[in-house]
């Protein structure tokens, strides 16, 4: 119902070339995404109503797990984006509104997911000196800066045009034909966290299975892999109610905070330094390079590939609109203050917290930081083997929210006699696309690489490409009123800007990434 409505939406002709260019980008990441798709992290927690059907896909403690846009109902959990205190009121369809502080908390637990822990190998992918971690770290607030910018972006486009949702939002101020965008970026931000999933899973398991002496059938990273697909993941995904896993949403937010504190605590101790406890068996042996620039990894394209990561771990766009909607106004009935306080709060919280765990491992690795910073440190370390263990856990109980809203996007992208088969028998369509994640885990090795492949397809598409286009598209079709004078130039010269950098992350980021 909600695509029909969205159908009905007229697409002004003047906004056909802008909308045009974004379906030109838009090809240019469907293309792209038959190497990698899009990675993006997700905080554990619950499947929301959504018609941008990826954006809920961040139900872990830091993941992006979506719904598909069909989905109306929503399940309770603690990160939920309608979790709200006492003392929030409702609005007029019943749903109850949160506060500033609810809502900001949210955005940075919606935002803060796996994604953090690749960071350490983004950059050593600029720079193995220490003393370039200043420039690294300001590169790193001006992403976080950038993010903020394009969050209020949405949330003022939503407020123009009365949009509760991402693509509601699109289809409102571009064109409704491109809906399909929304429905590729849905996928990619849903099918390949589960990828991402099962190989982080084999890894940690792995490595915990490694000092018992078990045969190879069963401790190696491929027999784990088809072993807990087979076991335990095949029959939770195919579960009809992901209700009785909300209760373990607790456990992620645990262990997320857990892992990064294993990161920190392992920088500041020294273990890993040379004559520490663990620098002969740390699984990447520390490195670092006294020779190389920092400023000449700035100016190289892979600072494009790190800008991808960043983007990939700061991501919480594709919710905004549901958290402008349903964040009380203030006392004048306005929702534009309290939102900016929001967004401001919760991305200096974001960018802090990715900013420390990325330094912490990469003072602890240097070159050699692995892009799942976890893999890089010793078996016999009791602390990592500990966060490996709870991650993994957390990991099971996450993977069938994930997975549920990529199997309905991609059910219902295939058409109406797919989309009811997955709603009549889940595990016929469970099946054949749980084969294929697991194929893909077992293959693939470098989930650093992946992050950034993602992070530059469809996070930049979803960040810092689509926010500017849709406020272009408003301020063209008077439903935003243009500034005048001096800052008005400086804001169209910014939103115009966005574009090709946009293209740019895309094109040569992927390209260098891979």
């Amino acid at each position: 119902a909600k695509r029909m409505q969205v159908g009905k939406l007229r697409c002004h002709g003047k906004h056909k070339s802008l909308g045009g260019a974004l379906l030109a980008f838009g090809f240019i990441g469907l293309c792209s995404r038959k190497s990698f798709g899009c990675f993006a992290f997700v905080t554990e927690g619950a499947l929301f109503t959504t018609s941008n059907a990826a954006a809920r896909c961040r139900g872990f403690t830091g993941f992006h797990s979506y719904a598909h846009q069909s989905s109306r109902k929503q399940l309770a959990a603690p990160e939920s984006i309608s979790v709200a205190a006492s003392g929030s009121s409702d609005d007029a369809a019943g749903i109850q509104l949160s506060t500033v502080s609810q809502t900001t908390i949210n955005m940075a637990k919606n935002a803060i997911g796996f994604g953090v822990f690749s960071l350490p190998a983004g950059m050593a992918m600029l720079s193995g000196n220490m003393s370039a971690v200043g420039l690294l770290l300001a590169v790193m607030v001006a992403v976080g800066g950038l993010c903020a910018y394009t969050a209020l972006l949405i949330g003022e486009v939503c407020e123009a045009v009365g949009a509760s949702t991402y693509s509601e939002a699109w289809a409102k101020t571009l064109s409704p034909g491109s809906a399909w965008l929304v429905d590729v970026a849905v996928i990619g931000t849903s099918f390949i966290p589960c990828i991402a999933y099962s190989m982080v899973l084999g890894d940690c398991i792995s490595l915990i299975l490694a000092p018992l002496g078990l045969p190879a059938f069963i401790s190696a990273r491929p027999a784990v892999i088809i072993l807990l697909t087979l076991g335990a993941l095949l029959p939770m995904c195919s579960l009809r109610s992901l209700a009785p896993l909300a209760k373990f949403s607790l456990l992620g937010l645990l262990s997320q905070s857990f892992s990064m504190l294993t990161v920190v605590i392992n920088a500041l101790n020294g273990s890993y330094r040379a004559g520490g406890r663990f620098f002969h068996a740390a699984l990447s042996t520390p490195k670092f390079s006294a020779g190389s620039s920092a400023l000449a990894g700035i100016a190289s394209p892979a600072l494009l590939i790190f800008i991808g990561m960043l983007l990939n771990a700061y991501a919480c766009h594709y919710n905004v609109p549901t958290f402008y909607s349903q964040l009380k106004p203030d006392s004048q009935g306005s929702r534009v203050a309290p939102f900016r306080s929001c967004v401001g709060s919760a991305y200096s919280v974001i960018t802090a917290l990715c900013s420390i765990v990325a330094i912490a491992g990469f003072a602890t690795f240097g070159c050699s930081s692995e892009g799942f910073i976890l893999n890089s440190y010793a078996a016999a370390d009791s602390l990592a083997s500990a966060a490996r263990l709870v991650l993994s856990l957390s990991l099971l109980f996450t993977y069938p929210v994930v997975f549920a809203g990529a199997r309905q996007a991609i059910a219902g992208l295939c058409g109406s006699r797919v989309a009811d088969i997955e709603r009549a028998n889940p595990v016929l369509v469970t099946a054949p696309l749980l084969a294929v994640a697991t194929l893909a885990a077992i293959s693939l090795r470098d989930i650093g690489k992946l992050a950034a492949v993602v992070g530059s397809i469809f996070c930049s598409f979803v960040i810092v490409g689509a926010p500017p286009a849709m406020k272009i598209a408003a301020l063209r079709s008077g439903r935003i009123a243009k500034r005048k004078g001096i800052l008005g130039r400086l804001e169209t010269a910014v939103l115009w800007g966005l574009l090709p950098m946009t293209l740019a992350v895309v094109i040569v980021g992927t390209a260098k990434a891979l």
